[in-house]
């Protein structure tokens, strides 16, 4: 009987990995709306990031008064922009981060990082990644 009551045991525990690791599998680990960036197409996170009210951060808008970013170039990213998965952190709490990448119109290759806030989004930072400026933002 003790070896039955130690199969069922064994069994109960495999089940329980199984459809804690089916969740993550299939929802790519993310319990928010927003899709995990590893599971989602760069467009689904877009779109997830549009939908939201944009809200700039203040270091947003220094880095931008710095870096000569508009805020039409961050909706321009927002809509034309790749995501970089290794620069984004959909584990951020309370709102995941995304770091958004492209060249906007005037030539500016740049990195922005969008945190999804539920109905809105946030602007956290705005970076041209290939020139250097002294920015002195708090």
């Amino acid at each position: 009987m003790d070896g039955f009551k130690s199969m069922m045991y064994l069994l109960v525990l495999v089940l329980a990995v199984a459809m804690v690791g089916g969740f993550y599998f299939f929802t790519g680990g993310s319990s928010s709306g927003i899709p995990h960036p590893n599971s989602a197409s760069d467009q689904e996170i877009l779109e997830d990031l549009r939908d939201g009210y944009l809200k700039y951060s203040k270091h947003a808008r220094c880095r931008m008064d710095c870096r000569h970013i508009s805020e039409a170039e961050i909706n321009q990213i927002l809509k034309e922009g790749r995501v970089n998965k290794r620069k984004s952190k959909p584990a951020d709490r309370p709102c995941p981060s995304y770091a958004v990448e492209g060249n906007t119109r005037d030539g500016q290759h740049v990195r922005i990082v969008y945190a999804d806030c539920g109905n809105t989004t946030r602007v956290i930072t705005a970076i041209d990644l290939e020139n250097h400026y002294n920015c002195h933002c708090d």
